[in-house]
């Protein structure tokens, strides 16, 4: 990036840097469609393909894709607090799109680490998101249940994450359904949207980095 600003100038290079994410995200996504690591891959009907800002500070990800409801919900829950889609990119932790939506198990996780390792290379998120607890369970590679107590927290990943390096903070919350068919925790999920704000906030200043 240096480089180019000396070549380019500020403005040009920046440019040029977008546009160099927007081809190497497209082409990964054509890898994605002719992947065939795991057994996702015999019953695919397509890719799932990421929403929001891939200029974004922050990467949600999920273990299955969000449907539109839960799209708009947790995009209204975060607009509440000015977290607005260009602050924001959302992904799925396997990239298959099969027409029943399951959370995958950890060897698929692991089969499809690389894409996802790749996307978030060249994202390069500021904070990343697990929405659920089972997605937090699949990245940080545990094949034990993860306690309930992360939820709302900075996780430090240690060395069995298939996708992030040792030393990766993952901030968890809740999977957007679980609030919609439990309103009790909307308080709670509320409170960690509002977390994510001033994170969002520190970030913009250059005072925090999520992701190495």
């Amino acid at each position: 990036m240096e480089f180019l600003k000396k070549v380019f100038g500020e403005k040009k290079a920046e440019k040029s840097q977008n546009e160099n994410k927007k081809q190497q995200l497209a082409e990964l996504y054509r890898e994605c469609r002719r992947c065939t690591a795991c057994e996702l891959a015999q019953q695919k009907v397509g890719i799932v393909h990421p929403t929001g800002n891939p200029y974004g500070k922050i990467m949600f990800i999920t273990a299955k894709p969000l449907n539109r409801n839960e799209r708009n919900f947790l995009m209204k829950a975060l607009e509440r607090e000015k977290i607005l889609p260009k602050d924001y990119f959302v992904t799925n932790i396997v990239k298959c799109y099969i027409k029943r939506a399951v959370i995958p198990d950890l060897d698929t996780v692991k089969a499809c680490a690389p894409m996802l390792k790749k996307e978030v290379e060249i994202v390069k998120p500021s904070i990343v998101v697990a929405l659920g607890i089972e997605t937090m369970k699949l990245l940080m590679g545990s094949d034990k249940p993860v306690p309930k107590s992360v939820r709302g927290k900075l996780v430090t990943v240690g060395d069995g994450s298939p996708v992030f390096a040792k030393e990766t903070r993952i901030f968890n919350t809740y999977y957007p359904a679980y609030v919609m068919n439990n309103p009790g925790v909307a308080q709670l999920f509320a409170s960690d949207t509002g977390r994510l704000k001033s994170m969002l906030e520190i970030v913009v200043s250059g005072s925090l980095v999520a992701v190495d």
